[in-house]
Order: structure tokens, then C-alpha cells, then sequence
């Protein structure tokens, strides 16, 4: 498998909570192929940034996308492509 980078890892991070919805991190772990160590640690820094939404139910806790992600997202996914054109991102 070839490595991602940290810009594509996040992108199809939020894509996956933009068209599944809310995810349990150890779901989001399995379908993005990353350990849930590495996991936690991009979703509290989008969390911090405001991208994502942790919230706590009982004992499961769910990612969700916020506006302020899909906005992201939407930048994320043209700065990836150029970088695809440009042959900068595979």
C-alpha cells in the first residue's frame, strides 16, 4: 500500500463523515486503514480547529463533520487535485 499523506488522510476523513455521517472512532479507524492511536490524534487536532464534533452518548462517542469541515473539505479536495495536476500528489 502506498502511504497517504497527512492532507489526503484528512480529506478522506472528512469525506467519510461528510457522506456517512457520524462514525465512531474505531469505525472511521478500520474504514481509513489507520491505527486508532494515530486516528485520535488528527481527530482532536480537527477537533480543535473546528472541523470535526466529538460528542459523547453513554459510553459510545461519535465524529461528526461540522460546517466549518464540509467548508474545509470543499478547499481540501481543490488544493488535492491541483497537486494531483501538477504530479505532487499521487
Amino acid at each position: 500500500m502506498k502511504r497517504r499523506s497527512r492532507a489526503r488522510i484528512v480529506y478522506e476523513l472528512l469525506r467519510t463523515l461528510d457522506k456517512s455521517g457520524p462514525q465512531p472512532p474505531t469505525r472511521l479507524a478500520t474504514l481509513l486503514g489507520l491505527s486508532y492511536d494515530r486516528l485520535r490524534v488528527i481527530l482532536e487536532e480537527l477537533e480543535k480547529r473546528g472541523y470535526v464534533a466529538l460528542e459523547k452518548d453513554g459510553r459510545r462517542q461519535d465524529a461528526y463533520i461540522t460546517t466549518q469541515g464540509r467548508r474545509a473539505l470543499t478547499t481540501l479536495s481543490r488544493a488535492l487535485r491541483m497537486l494531483e495536476e501538477l504530479g505532487l500528489e499521487p
